[in-house]
């Protein structure tokens, strides 16, 4: 039986490999080659460009890595039907069965591999990647090019909004400044709660500090919305130039003041499954609910490498079936159930996030309807 499995094993590790690199090339070029281009030709560094393909390169290996299992063992056992040598071993007694345990084998390994990939490659590539990204952004940022950032800044340890922050005018990497600066003040006071306290407009804004906690402001004018002391209306008023502390004590942008044109990091990858987990139980301990996409991102981690062994199991079936054909055929039929699992496994993270489905059973949903076509697919496969 050993010959066997090292016949399966050298039939596998040909096809695998090069539908991996097949794979990587194709996903590579369809997500990061029209971005890079698009950098270059606004003028950022070639350096640049290269870390922010090289650092988003580690996550598509562990899509990769399962696909690259389904198309490979489709081949391999194509070939082997193509030359007969599936009869050859069910005469010697071997069964379908029985020729399937290598492929098993490797799709535990491949399961293993992606895991561990996912686990300490992932989240520091996607980390690396999303600071060149940034970098790279901020590189080809124009003075004279408006791009407006908007974006809201919470009161600490709690999800209520503080002030609203909408700079019209962008960054200008150059000055280090922004430029048509509104910030909106919501009040403080617990009977005006959630309406706006004043809004302070200023024409460019300078800081000194990383937190945008000291910054000057230039051209400021204040509209307030509360009342002041005595319960009457406050004058508006206008300044040719203030520091953020004369505004208001709530007055800050609650970010490097280089990085404000950079979202926040919500992309889970950038963690790995025991952070991610830590992350969900410290929000859940603050009161959190709306933990169902958070939960869905963390058994994906599982999910997708699994897939890696239900999709050798769909693969060496369908490469012996009646119907198999050229390599266009098995690469086609490989790129449909590729796609149909993909459908289904981001209809579950719909299904998951909304709470319609427990996320542990959205996130391996996918995986279940594949196995069940696996274990059918190996039963009907003629002995």
């Amino acid at each position: 039986m050993r010959t066997i499995d090292r016949l399966i094993l050298r039939e596998l590790a040909g096809p695998i490999l090069n539908s991996f690199l097949l794979f990587l090339a194709l996903l590579f070029n369809s997500v990061y080659l029209p971005k890079m281009t698009d950098l270059m030709v606004k003028g950022a560094g070639f350096g640049l460009v290269a870390r922010i393909s090289m650092f988003g390169v580690p996550v598509l290996v562990t899509q990769c890595l399962p696909m690259a299992m389904l198309l490979g063992c489709l081949l391999a056992f194509g070939r082997l039907s193509g030359d007969s040598e599936n009869i050859a071993m069910y005469a010697s007694g071997v069964s379908f069965y029985r020729a399937c345990r290598p492929v098993v084998v490797v799709g535990l390994l491949i399961s293993v591999l992606a895991f561990a990939w996912n686990e300490v490659v992932v989240p520091a590539s996607m980390r690396e990647f999303y600071k060149a990204s940034y970098a790279a952004a901020e590189a080809t940022m124009l003075p004279t090019k408006r791009q407006p950032i908007h974006y809201a800044v919470k009161k600490p340890d709690s999800d209520e909004i503080e002030e609203v922050i909408t700079i019209m005018g962008g960054y200008d990497p150059r000055a280090r400044q922004l430029r048509e600066v509104s910030i909106l003040l919501m009040s403080t006071d617990p009977k005006r709660s959630g309406q706006p306290a004043a809004l302070i407009y200023a024409d460019r804004v300078v800081a000194h500090d990383e937190k945008g906690m000291n910054a000057d402001f230039y051209d400021v004018y204040i509209r307030y919305f509360d009342p002041d002391r005595t319960g009457r209306r406050q004058t508006d008023a206008w300044y040719a130039e203030a520091r953020s502390r004369d505004l208001g004590e709530g007055v800050r942008f609650d970010r490097d003041f280089r990085g404000v044109p950079e979202p926040q990091i919500t992309d889970n990858r950038i963690r790995s499954f025991a952070s991610l987990r830590a992350a969900i139980e410290e929000k859940r301990r603050m009161g959190k609910t709306d933990l169902g996409a958070d939960e869905f991102n963390l058994w994906e981690k599982v999910a997708l490498p699994v897939a890696a062994v239900i999709f050798g199991l769909v693969g060496a079936p369908l490469g012996v079936r009646p119907q198999r054909g050229s390599r266009a055929v098995g690469f086609g039929l490989a790129i449909g159930i590729i796609f149909a699992y993909w459908l289904v496994h981001n209809g579950m993270f719909q299904m998951g996030k909304g709470g319609t489905l427990p996320p542990l059973i959205a996130a391996f949903a996918a995986n279940i309807l594949g196995l069940i076509a696996a274990v059918t697919l190996v039963a009907r496969t003629r002995q």
